[in-house]
């Protein structure tokens, strides 16, 4: 995976990540379509794997206490849909699915599980949509507080 970010940072942002979605932000382009470009292009980050991106996207968008070294607006970060913020989610009743939680946890789902993420990612712009209505400026404000409430 390493090999990839770096052959993803070298051949597409030509060195400069920072820089690099400067321009995509500068040309309109949103959070959505940096996490689009990378699960495409890196190995072993797309499908279950988005949520790591939109949490280090968190991590270089929003102000301090994180870095805010990219130029994306916080209004357009999509709130990370792991496990823990999910079982919150269905607890919410804001799920139609009910046996996802436990389908995520399942140790050996068919290698063609991830194949269609259709489902998911509706849950996911469901729940960001939810953290916009609390938080419009921040919605991926709620991801800390349901990952310590799925964990209490």
């Amino acid at each position: 995976m390493l090999c990839s970010v770096n052959k993803f940072v070298d051949q597409i942002a030509h060195g400069y990540l920072i820089d690099y979605t400067t321009k995509l932000s500068l040309k309109g382009r949103k959070p959505k379509d940096f996490v689009q470009k990378i699960s495409y292009k890196i190995k072993r980050m797309n499908a279950q794997h988005k949520a790591k991106i939109w949490l280090y996207l968190r991590w270089m968008v929003r102000s301090a206490p994180d870095l805010a070294l990219f130029q994306f607006d916080p209004k357009d970060l999509i709130v990370p849909l792991t496990t823990p913020t999910f079982r919150v989610y269905e607890a919410l009743g804001l799920s139609d699915n009910e046996n996802l939680p436990f389908e995520l946890n399942i140790k050996n789902r068919p290698d063609n599980w991830w194949k269609n993420t259709k489902e998911f990612d509706a849950d996911q712009e469901k729940l960001t949509a939810f953290a916009k209505s609390l938080f419009p400026e921040d919605p991926t404000i709620v991801d800390f507080p349901f990952f310590i409430l799925a964990h209490g």
